[in-house]
C-alpha cells in the first residue's frame, strides 16, 4: 500500500501541470470563440467545435478529479494513517473510479448522499477500497439496464454514520448470505473469495460492522456502519476531506 501510495503521488503531481494547461487553454479558446466566431463558419460547424471543447473541457476536468483521488490516496497510503474524513467524500473518489465501469455496463449509478455527516475517524485509503470493493461486486451482479443506488445516513443512536449499496440484480440465496463474508468463498468462476473478508476486516478494525440483506431476484444491500466523531460535523459546502 506505501509503495502504491508513492507511486500514485508521483504519477499525481506529474499530470497535474499539464491537466492545468489543458483546461486553461480550452476555457481561452472557448471564450474566444463565444466573443470572435470565424465569419467564414456555418452554424453546424460552429456548434461541432464548440461542443468538442466542451468535451475537452469535461474530459480534463474529469481527469483532474482522478488526480486529485490518487493524491488522497497517497497520502494515506499507509494502514496506520488515520484522521477526521468526510465519508462522502471517500465515496466520491470511489465514484471517479468506478462510475465509467457501471456506465459502459448500462448502469445507472444513483447518489444519495445526506448533507451534515459527523466525520469518522479512519484511513482514507482502506475505507475507499472497501466501498470500491463493494461498487464492483454490485456491477457484476447487475445486468444491462439496472441500477446502483449508494446513499449515505446518520445514526444517532449508536452516532455514526451508514453507507448502503444497493443494486437491482440477480440477489444471493440464502445459504450464500451465511458464508459471504468468509475468506476464499466466492460464487464468482474467477473469483478469490477475498473481498468481501478483507473488507470486513477493514471495517471492524475502525469499530464498525457490515451486514447485507437480499433477495433473490430483487437484488442486494450492503450496509456499513462507522463510529462518528462526537465533536465535529462535516459542512455540507466542503468538498474535501476534513484533516
Amino acid at each position: 500500500m506505501s509503495a502504491i501510495g508513492t507511486l500514485a503521488a508521483g504519477v499525481a503531481h506529474e499530470l497535474n501541470n499539464p491537466l492545468t494547461a489543458v483546461v486553461g487553454f480550452a476555457q481561452l479558446i472557448a471564450e474566444k470563440l463565444r466573443t470572435n466566431r470565424p465569419v467564414n463558419w456555418g452554424d453546424a460547424e460552429y456548434e461541432r467545435v464548440t461542443q468538442a471543447l466542451e468535451n475537452l473541457v469535461q474530459g480534463a476536468h474529469r481527469s483532474r478529479d482522478i488526480v486529485g483521488s490518487l493524491l488522497r490516496f497517497a497520502r494515506a497510503s499507509r494502514p496506520d494513517a488515520r484522521s477526521l474524513i468526510d465519508l462522502n467524500q471517500v465515496l466520491r473518489d470511489a465514484f471517479v473510479f468506478t462510475e465509467h465501469l457501471l456506465l459502459r455496463n448500462g448502469i445507472t449509478l444513483e447518489k444519495h448522499l445526506a448533507p451534515e455527516l459527523p466525520p469518522v475517524w479512519g484511513n482514507t485509503a482502506r475505507l475507499q477500497h472497501v466501498f470500491t470493493n463493494l461498487l464492483i461486486n454490485a456491477q457484476q451482479a447487475t445486468p444491462s439496464g439496472g441500477t446502483v443506488r449508494v446513499i449515505t445516513e446518520r445514526a444517532e443512536q449508536p452516532k455514526g454514520v451508514w453507507v448502503h449499496v444497493e443494486d437491482t440484480g440477480e440477489g444471493i440465496p440464502p445459504e450464500a448470505l451465511e458464508q459471504i463474508f468468509e475468506p476464499f468463498y466466492t460464487r464468482k468462476a474467477q473469483g478469490t473469495g477475498l473481498g468481501l473478508s478483507i473488507a470486513k476486516q477493514i471495517i471492524e478494525e475502525h469499530g464498525g460492522e457490515i451486514r447485507v440483506v437480499s433477495e433473490l431476484g430483487k437484488g442486494a444491500r450492503f450496509s456499513v456502519f462507522l463510529p462518528a466523531d462526537d465533536a465535529h460535523t462535516i459542512d455540507p459546502t466542503q468538498q474535501t476531506r476534513v484533516a
